[in-house]
């Protein structure tokens, strides 16, 4: 029996919500529109993969999803209702959000306006400090987990919590821990070094992310693309971003200081990666653009990066044609590298891909 079936099937489920369609799937589970009877209120419900709530590993780190997400209560993140079990399945229950994420905004668009990329950018900033200040890295921002409302300007909502990590703060998570030393977690596009080498992450990890997202919106694609999700980790520990030179100065300025491969060299928190935007939106705005001579025509032009290769499409976990992409760490993964020779009297370490 389906998880649709078994929720009308289940009279104490079926008394609290109404489930609808279903909107989308990820390597964890499947997400349905829904309502919530009592309040006549629309939500979102994202149900476990029943293959997977019988690992209790799974069960814990969905629960954590849950926890961290409940905490936030900010416009730029999508609010966290209710939590339950559908026999041995868990569900989550958000907010429903109308609207499209960025990754599928991106695809059909390719670029976007400057009043509507710095609407975007300033949204997320805004929720990342939220984030932040609770002592939680997302350590999964990118086009796909950000969910862009219609509006003028649009608005802008930070989905996904699963692979959210709480590293300071009164403790929100499971005792158990949650990533083993050395395993990495996240998606290689949108990847900080620090978070692709295993390593302790900060805050700092996200301001990359996003600045890998906001690379994709103004350049009008990926920094960094390559055929294997491995070649992609190694490209973003060691692998400077080129930006074009067609990119206006104050804004080459924006991506390379979010795009710094040390944390200590990289704006250091949400806050002084929106300073710097704040700087440089004036020049964009007056040029029409973020590209030299763009005279109106949007945020970027889609310029071809040197040395970089156009990727072929690939299906997403979302059953749609996404490009660029590797694969994706949220589906399937168990993938253990050889890491570059280690420096003199280091150990060579090896990465894991692990499944979320």
């Amino acid at each position: 029996m389906d998880v649709t079936a078994r929720a009308r099937a289940d009279s104490a489920f079926n008394d609290r919500f109404e489930i609808g369609d279903r909107l989308g799937m990820g390597g964890m589970g499947s997400v349905y529109r829904g309502l919530q009877r009592v309040l006549n209120r629309p939500v979102a419900i994202k149900f476990m993969a029943p293959e997977l709530s019988a690992d209790r590993a799974y069960v814990d780190r969905f629960l954590s999803e849950a926890r961290l997400a409940a905490s936030l209560v900010h416009g730029s993140v999508v609010a966290v209702f209710d939590f339950g079990l559908l026999g041995d399945v868990p569900y989550l229950v958000t907010e429903f959000v109308p609207g499209a994420t960025l990754n599928d905004l991106l695809k059909e668009r390719s670029t976007l306006t400057v009043e509507e990329t710095l609407a975007i950018a300033r949204g997320v900033l805004d929720g990342l400090a939220a984030i932040h200040k609770l002592g939680i890295v997302h350590r999964d921002i990118k086009p796909a987990n950000l969910l862009v409302i219609p509006g003028n300007p649009p608005g802008v909502k930070i989905l996904d919590f699963g692979i959210a990590k709480q590293t300071s703060g009164p403790p929100l998570e499971l005792d158990a821990p949650r990533t083993a030393a050395g395993m990495v977690m996240g998606t290689p596009e949108y990847m900080a070094p620090e978070q692709a080498a295993g390593d302790r992450i900060t805050p700092a990890a996200d301001v990359y992310a996003f600045a890998l997202v906001l690379y994709r919106m103004i350049v009008g694609q990926q920094a960094f693309r390559a055929e294997s999700a491995l070649e992609l980790l190694r490209m973003q520990i060691h692998k400077e971003a080129s930006v074009p030179d067609a990119v206006l100065p104050a804004w080459r300025e924006v991506l390379l200081r979010g795009l710094a491969k040390r944390p200590k060299d990289r704006a250091g928190s949400a806050d002084e990666m929106r300073a710097l935007l704040e700087r440089a939106a004036p020049d964009a705005l007056a040029a029409g653009g973020f590209m030299r001579g763009a005279n109106g025509a949007g945020a970027g032009s889609r310029l071809e990066v040197p040395g970089e290769t156009a990727p072929t499409p690939v299906v997403s976990e979302l059953g749609t044609a996404e490009a660029p992409r590797a694969r994706d760490v949220e589906t399937v993964a168990s993938v253990v590298a050889p890491a570059p020779p280690p420096a003199p009297g280091a150990s060579a370490k090896s990465v894991a891909l692990a499944a979320l």
